[in-house]
């Protein structure tokens, strides 16, 4: 069960289900062995319409909510942060409902010391809904070199480079008709594209070549950043094409990718770059 501290910090919140994310709180607290320290980062709402044969109306459905946290956990936790993250997002009904960050309380501490602007972020503008130490109160050291503002701008131009760059091998690879090895091309740049954007809004790079999770993580954002509605069979179908790239375009000659479905979601990446060179 969640302390008196978590319990009123959750009173104090502005979210759509107070009662929802109490529930989600607690089961990641069950569910996590070596857990330091549990933040809320940010909450979406959404909602979906419903129809069926026997009705002209659509029927609206009520709001539901996709919550954001940072798990830190002890440095001595044996299970990759991956692993945990997926086992903690399923303790749900609603596969849904959260996205998890894992990362290792000694690394996030220094950061927090060393003023990076994610941890710090995290810190002061989330809300911390458990914790078993208090860290906060005093720290010796070491510190981390953080990256200055020009260098920052320097990485996010080089990483915005080889979007452009991954797009343009794909484009080669569509005139050769080889729509594999452009799909895995197009997964490169979606790749280096939200890689970039999180990391300019939060500070914090990811080090994951996962489509699905890299497209969890940005859609705090906004729904304005998703490439695929996972409402629509045909759009959950693509995804799994353009992540299975990844793999396929190396070891599954076999695999077969229409020109069609290579250029939708070669659109939609277009469309999301273009969306993100707005910010």
């Amino acid at each position: 069960m969640l302390s008196e501290v978590p319990r009123k910090n959750l009173d104090n919140m502005e979210v759509t289900n107070a009662n929802e994310l109490l529930g989600v709180t607690e089961k990641i607290i069950q569910t996590v062995e070596g857990l330091t320290d549990l933040f809320l980062i940010g909450e979406t709402k959404r909602e979906h319409e419903s129809g069926n044969i026997f009705s002209s109306q659509s029927i609206r459905i009520k709001a539901f909510s996709r919550f954001y946290f940072i798990v830190l956990v002890n440095d001595c936790v044996a299970l990759k942060n991956t692993d945990l993250q997926e086992r903690i997002e399923s303790c749900t009904l609603n596969l849904d409902q959260m996205v998890v960050l894992v990362l290792p309380i000694g690394q996030f501490r220094v950061w927090f010391w060393s003023g990076q602007e994610f941890a710090n972020s995290v810190v002061n503008k989330g809300t911390r809904l458990y914790t078993q130490g208090n860290w906060l109160d005093s720290y010796e050291g070491p510190y981390a070199e953080l990256e200055s503002e020009l260098e920052a701008e320097r990485l996010h131009t080089a990483a915005m480079v080889r979007v452009h760059e991954f797009m343009a091998g794909a484009e080669l690879y569509k005139l050769r008709r080889q729509y594999l090895m452009g799909l895995f091309m197009l997964h490169q740049c979606l790749e280096q594209l939200l890689s970039a954007y999180f990391k300019k809004r939060t500070g914090l790079r990811l080090n994951t070549h996962n489509i699905d999770r890299l497209l969890k993580y940005c859609s705090m954002f906004g729904e304005d950043l998703r490439v695929f509605n996972l409402l629509n069979a045909n759009d959950q179908r693509l995804q799994r094409l353009l992540k299975n790239s990844y793999i396929a375009a190396r070891y599954n000659e076999t695999q077969k990718i229409s020109e069609v479905d290579f250029d939708v979601i070669k659109k939609r990446i277009e469309d999301l770059i273009s969306k993100i060179k707005g910010y």
